[in-house]
């Protein structure tokens, strides 16, 4: 689930730019949906491949709500 401050098609078009697929919750949905959100599949991706995609989402998700950058453990 998404914050509501975060549109999910929006999200979806800034991720995809960047290489990583996030479709919009409701693409699956016949009815409109009353929460925000993405669906991310995993099947057939390299662990080191899941773990870049979710540091990019992570990126697209704190840019777009203004977040600061997180740092990373070292």
């Amino acid at each position: 689930t998404l914050a509501p401050t975060l549109p999910e098609r929006a999200v979806a078009e800034a991720a995809a730019a960047r290489g990583v697929v996030a479709a919009p919750l409701d693409r699956y949905a016949l009815e409109g949906v009353s929460g925000n959100g993405l669906v991310l599949g995993f099947g057939g991706i390299r662990p080191h491949d899941i773990r870049a995609g979710m540091r990019i989402l992570g990126e697209v998700l704190r840019g777009m709500a203004g977040a600061p950058r997180a740092r990373r453990a070292a």
